[in-house]
């Protein structure tokens, strides 16, 4: 079968626009694990098959040049073999802190010259907010809320989240995210009742977009789409963390269905086809062991920001032991070093209310 040839040109060009005045193409070495990869998000006999909207965290560390970094393991008393997260901790967010084998790791990971790198994506976020792009480029007012975008995508999900059964009903029972022209109107109306009508702007605006959709005949909210399949797989995160660093070479671990769907792809930049993506085996590469070990713990950084707000953080803080505030500075100070050497080593697709409890977790510093 012949492959599909993809220029990442036409997906860098728009970066570097964006960032025009401080976008500098690097050149890394970087390994990739995964965590809450379930492969495809799916609406199967009346049920979604992952109700838990754990965040799909790709990621872990990389280096410039050669990797002269002791191993990171050498401190930790472990048996001979492959080591993973789960080896060296269990639990949520809190109790992962509180691992002696982990504190050891996080440790030796900050006094290395190691950086780390992920992209976090909310799942149930990135299959939702197409709702919203169809309501902010309909008709005459296409474009007009372009500014609001992020800050609307983030009221409008928060507000779903509020109401979890409702919202599955509804998705349920209309077939998401085939909704065709016959099913918009009414679909739209299920959907305007569970959004707060409390005044803001953001309120204001998904109201009135809602009305105004709905006064339009010829609206259709998504339309050729599969009807109950909200993300047929993962392989677009693969590639976002690719062409977001496109001169490093990319060392992930080996996933059978990324590869074969990855495999179908001729990668082509500046002309010349891609060389520089390897699947390796973690067994013999202890730096995607690494990796498991970070995604892990990114993946209960991100759930413990989305389950609690700031004042419930900082009553969790509060009762932490040393061992515990040691562990939390530590990522804190990977994740901000790795940032302040380059941001397009971190990559977010979560709503903009969970961010800004991210940055307050980043520059918290427990004593």
């Amino acid at each position: 079968m012949d492959k599909v040839t993809l220029i990442l040109d036409d997906f860098i060009k728009p970066i570097e626009r964006l960032h025009s005045k401080d976008c500098k193409i690097n050149k890394y070495n970087l390994y990739y694990d995964e965590t809450n990869n379930f492969r495809k998000f799916w609406i199967k006999n009346g049920r979604l098959n992952e109700e838990k909207y754990n965040t799909f965290v790709l990621g872990g560390v990389g280096f410039d040049g050669d990797d002269n970094n002791p191993n990171l393991f050498d401190k930790i008393d472990l048996k001979p073999g492959e080591i993973k997260f789960k080896t060296l901790a269990k639990g949520n967010f809190q109790d992962i802190l509180k691992s002696s084998r982990l504190n050891i790791f996080l440790d030796s990971l900050v006094n290395s010259n190691y950086f780390v790198h992920f992209s976090a994506v909310d799942v149930m976020y990135y299959s939702l907010v197409d709702i919203v792009d169809s309501l902010i480029f309909q008709g005459e007012v296409s474009g007009r809320y372009t500014p609001y975008v992020f800050e609307l995508k983030s009221f409008f999900y928060e507000c779903l989240m509020e109401h979890r059964s409702r919202l599955h009903g509804i998705l349920v029972k209309y077939g998401y995210p085939d909704i065709n022209l016959e099913k918009s109107r009414p679909c739209l109306r299920e959907i305007q009742a569970l959004i707060k009508n409390d005044g803001s702007l953001m309120s204001q605006i998904i109201h009135s977009l809602i009305e105004m959709a709905i006064r339009e005949e010829s609206f259709t909210l998504l339309q050729d789409e599969d009807e109950n399949i909200l993300l047929s797989d993962f392989h677009q995160f693969y590639l976002g963390v690719i062409y977001n660093n496109i001169e490093s070479v990319h060392c992930m671990d080996e996933e059978a269905t990324i590869q074969s769907i990855l495999d179908e792809y001729e990668l082509v930049y500046n002309g010349n086809i891609l060389t520089k993506v390897h699947f390796l085996n973690s067994l013999a590469d202890r730096r995607i062991q690494y990796s498991d070990i970070w995604v892990g713990v990114m993946s209960r950084y991100f759930d413990f920001v989305k389950m609690h707000d700031i004042p419930e953080m900082e009553a969790i803080f509060a009762g932490f032991n040393k061992f515990q505030k040691q562990a939390f500075n530590n990522i804190n100070t990977i994740i901000n070093r790795s940032h302040e050497k380059d941001k397009f080593l971190l990559h977010q697709v979560i709503p903009t209310y969970i961010l800004r409890r991210r940055d307050w977790m980043l520059e918290a510093r427990l004593k």
